[in-house]
C-alpha cells in the first residue's frame, strides 16, 4: 500500500472512534511525534508538559489564534483530532531571566481531506496576520515572519513569532506542512531571539520521516507516556482531597451559598476543583469562585504562578481580568497586592462596565507546596475592594494548609 493510501487510514480511525483493544493506540497519531531522545540535547533535561496529548476541537478552537473560533467552527472546517508531544522546563528558568529554551516539541492535526488541511492552514496563516497586536487572554502577537523550508512539500513554510506575555517576551519558531490530510508542526520557543530555524526544521524533518516510516509499516514506537491524558476531571486516588481545599459555607458567614462545585479537567494541572458562591442582594459581592490545583511538582507550581503573574500584573492585565468575568469596554488596573499568604502570591483589581453596571473584578493567585489556589470575585465598584477581598484569601491559604497535613511528596 503507498504511503498517501496508509495515511488515509489514520482518518478512518479517529472518524470511528477508539480502535478495538490490542488494535491500536486510542489515538493513532500519539507514535508519530517526536520522541525526546530525537529533540537535540537542549531538550533532553525537560519534561512532558501537561498540555501534551490528544488535542479535541475544543483544544484546537482555543489554541487558535482566531478569537471566534469554537469546537463547531473547527469541527466545520473538517479537523477531526490531533495529537501534541511538547518538552518543557515546567519552572520557566528561562522565561524567569530572559534567556535560553523554554519548550519544544512537534504536533499533528488530521482533517477529513486534503483540500480542508490545506484551507484551515491558508485560514491559521491569515489570522496570524490579522491579530497582530491585539490582546488574546493576556497574550499579545507582536510580530510574526516567515522563512523559507525546502524539501518538506510545497506548503511548508517557517514561522519566526513573538508574543508578549505582561513583559516578558516568548520567541517562537515553527515549522508548518503537510502530508496528505495531516497538518504537521514543530516548534520551539525560547525566552530569547537565538535563530533557531535550522534546529527546528532539523525536527520537522524528523516528524515527516517517522509519518513515513508508520505509513510505511517501518515505524517500530510506542506513545510516549503522558502526566495523564488530557480532559482528566478528577486526579488518582493519591492525591489529596482538592475540595477540602477551598472555602466553605462556613468561611462565608451566612453572606453567600454555595452555586456549583466540581472536579473540572485543567491542561494546566494533574487536576482542579472549583467552587462558587452567590452572594445575597446586599452583600456587594456578586460572586466569589475559588479553584485548587494540583500540580506534579513545587517547582511547576511556581512556574505556572509565574506565568498568571505576568499576565494579570502586565500592561494589559486589566484588560484580560475584564475579559475572564465577561467585562466589556475599558478596563482600569485598580492595584496590585502581595496578600502574604501561601509561599508566593499575589492579587489584582480591575474596573470595567458590564450591563451598564460600573464592576470590580479581583483576582487572587497563591501557591503552597504543590497546590496553586486561586479566587476570583466579582462585585460593585463601590462595594469590593482588593482590601475587602483579602479575608477570602487568608480563608484559601488555611484550607489548603489543612488539606496539606500530611505534607505532600514532591
Amino acid at each position: 500500500m503507498k504511503p498517501a493510501a496508509l495515511l488515509a487510514v489514520l482518518a478512518a480511525v479517529l472518524t470511528l472512534g477508539a480502535a478495538a483493544a490490542g488494535a491500536a493506540p486510542a489515538n493513532p497519531l500519539a507514535p508519530l511525534v517526536v520522541p525526546r531522545a530525537q529533540l537535540g540535547k537542549a531538550a533532553q533535561n525537560l519534561q512532558v508538559e501537561l498540555l501534551s496529548g490528544t488535542t479535541t476541537n475544543a483544544r484546537a478552537a482555543d489554541d487558535s489564534f482566531d478569537p471566534t473560533d469554537t469546537e463547531a467552527t473547527v469541527t466545520k472546517a473538517g479537523r477531526l483530532s490531533g495529537y501534541t508531544l511538547v518538552y518543557g522546563d515546567v519552572g520557566f528558568t528561562a522565561l524567569r531571566k530572559g534567556s535560553g529554551l523554554i519548550d519544544v516539541g512537534t504536533s499533528l492535526d488530521i482533517f477529513k481531506s486534503l483540500a480542508k488541511a490545506q484551507a484551515y492552514e491558508v485560514k491559521s496563516l491569515r489570522d496570524l496576520r490579522r491579530v497582530q497586536g491585539m490582546n488574546l487572554q493576556g497574550v499579545v502577537v507582536e510580530s510574526a515572519s516567515a522563512f523559507p523550508v525546502r524539501s518538506l512539500g510545497p506548503g511548508a513554510v517557517g514561522l519566526r513569532i513573538v508574543q508578549r506575555v505582561g513583559k516578558k517576551r516568548i520567541y517562537g519558531t515553527a515549522v508548518d506542512f503537510q502530508i496528505d490530510k495531516i497538518l504537521c508542526e514543530a516548534v520551539m520557543n525560547r525566552a530569547d531571539n537565538t535563530n533557531v530555524d535550522a534546529q527546528v526544521v532539523a525536527i520537522a524533518r524528523k516528524l515527516a520521516t517517522r509519518i513515513v516510516s508508520y505509513a510505511q509499516g517501518s515505524l517500530k514506537a510506542q506513545p510516549v507516556p503522558l502526566p495523564r491524558p488530557l480532559g482528566t476531571a478528577k486526579p488518582g486516588a493519591k492525591a489529596p482531597d482538592l475540595s477540602a481545599m477551598v472555602p466553605t459555607t462556613a468561611d462565608m458567614k451566612g453572606k453567600a451559598g454555595v452555586f456549583q462545585q466540581a472536579f473540572l479537567p485543567d491542561d494546566n494541572a494533574i487536576g482542579s476543583y472549583i467552587r462558587e458562591y452567590r452572594f445575597g442582594p446586599n452583600a456587594g459581592i456578586y460572586q466569589l469562585r475559588a479553584t485548587a490545583a494540583l500540580q506534579r511538582s513545587r517547582r511547576e507550581a511556581s512556574g505556572r504562578v509565574l506565568v498568571l503573574r505576568s499576565v494579570f500584573t502586565g500592561p494589559e492585565g486589566a484588560a484580560t481580568l475584564a475579559q475572564v468575568v465577561g467585562g466589556s469596554g475599558p478596563a482600569k488596573l485598580d492595584g496590585i497586592r502581595h496578600p502574604g499568604v501561601g509561599e508566593e502570591s499575589f492579587a489584582v483589581g480591575a474596573t470595567f462596565t458590564a450591563q451598564g453596571q460600573r464592576l470590580r473584578a479581583v483576582i487572587l493567585y497563591e501557591r503552597r507546596d504543590r497546590i496553586v489556589g486561586s479566587l476570583v470575585l466579582v462585585g460593585k465598584a463601590s462595594k469590593l475592594t482588593l482590601d475587602s477581598a483579602l479575608p477570602y484569601a487568608k480563608a484559601l491559604d488555611k484550607r489548603i494548609q489543612e488539606g496539606l497535613k500530611p505534607p505532600l511528596v514532591a
